[in-house]
């Protein structure tokens, strides 16, 4: 989230930890954002990523605008 801030781009937090947040707790192991993107953002998002580490040579910058387009980082627990 910190990369997503000095990035300035706009996320919400959802699943299990903001359930957590709100009321008991729920331990998934991961952590589900929800991102705004709109032109020309996307390209911000994805030199983001990118320093974050994530592998975004899987992916296309235009693919990031598409509307249910789903990111996954890492690896399951």
């Amino acid at each position: 989230m910190a990369a997503l801030d000095s990035c300035g781009i706009r996320y919400l937090v959802v699943g299990g930890i903001a359930v957590g947040y709100y009321s008991e707790p729920r331990y998934t192991k991961n952590l589900d954002i929800l991102v705004c993107v709109r032109a020309p953002d996307h390209r911000r998002l994805y030199d983001c990523l990118a320093e974050f580490g994530a592998p975004v040579t899987i992916t296309d910058p235009e693919e990031l605008l598409q509307e249910d387009f789903v990111f996954h980082l890492g690896v399951p627990p």
